[in-house]
């Protein structure tokens, strides 16, 4: 895989990121609204039953998970840039692999945590 492949890859991760942290901030919002409603006299019923308290429900547990594959891969190319000459044989190695374990840690993400349409 070059060097091209690498970066769309790794910015296919980051937006996959960025659209989970969204969720995750409505999800946050939420629970602020909902303690705040839990220590007023509104009424636990209706708030649960509002339909747009249900409509967004969010699991972060991808979205942290991509992260780490993110980080992890971000690591593995400063270490190969630290140890390798750029363009050297070794180089590109070390960089393939570190993308090639990326992948896999996507894929394992995906297949740990299932979006649900």
């Amino acid at each position: 895989m070059e060097d091209a492949d690498a970066v769309k890859t790794v910015e296919a991760l980051q937006k996959s990121v960025a659209a989970l942290e969204e969720r995750n901030n409505d999800l946050v919002l939420k629970l602020q609204i909902l303690s705040i409603r839990a220590t007023s006299n509104w009424g636990w019923d209706r708030f649960l039953s509002e339909p747009e308290f249900w409509e967004n429900i969010v699991d972060t547990g991808l979205a942290d998970c991509q992260g780490r594959c993110i980080r992890d891969l971000t690591a593995s190319y400063k270490a190969c840039d630290a140890n390798h000459a750029p363009g050297s044989p070794e180089w590109n190695d070390c960089r393939k692999e570190a993308l090639d374990r990326a992948v896999l840690c996507q894929e394992r993400c995906a297949d740990a945590n299932p979006v649900v349409p």
